[in-house]
């Protein structure tokens, strides 16, 4: 179960159930804010043992969600080709930025070499209709 719905999840809060919230929170694939509610109404419960259970949960994600984003490129081209303490070498990624870079000056400069061809300004509309 990847996220309860926030009505669904209310509604199991309510409950007197420490049992249900005990198990609810150490479902590792529910979101880091919805953890913290059962947790908190654990303690509301009075339960010694589940808030504890629960922050392990939470940690576990936050911990999770960590590695995963340090192995992750990062989108910023200067924060990929700059110091970076993430993990990784991340030469693909690199490769496809500058690829993409590449592409991007060849369009640039083919457009540049026809609007000199046919003697139209280098920017805005062209002026002349070109030939067909």
């Amino acid at each position: 179960m990847r996220r309860i719905e926030p009505e669904v999840l209310e509604s199991i809060l309510q409950r007197e159930s420490a049992i249900n919230l005990s198990g609810l929170g150490g479902n590792r694939s529910l979101p880091v804010d919805q953890l913290k509610k059962v947790k908190a109404r654990l303690e509301e419960l009075g339960n010694v043992f589940g808030p504890g259970d629960v922050e392990e949960t939470i940690r576990e994600i936050e911990q999770r969600e960590w590695e995963a984003w340090d192995s992750t490129p990062p989108k910023d081209p200067e924060e990929l080709f700059g110091r970076s303490d993430r993990k990784g070498n991340f030469l693909q990624d690199k490769i496809d930025v500058i690829g993409n870079k590449i592409l991007s000056i060849e369009k640039m400069t083919q457009d540049i070499v026809e609007r000199l061809k046919y003697g139209e300004p280098l920017y805005g509309k062209p002026e002349k209709i070109r030939p067909t």
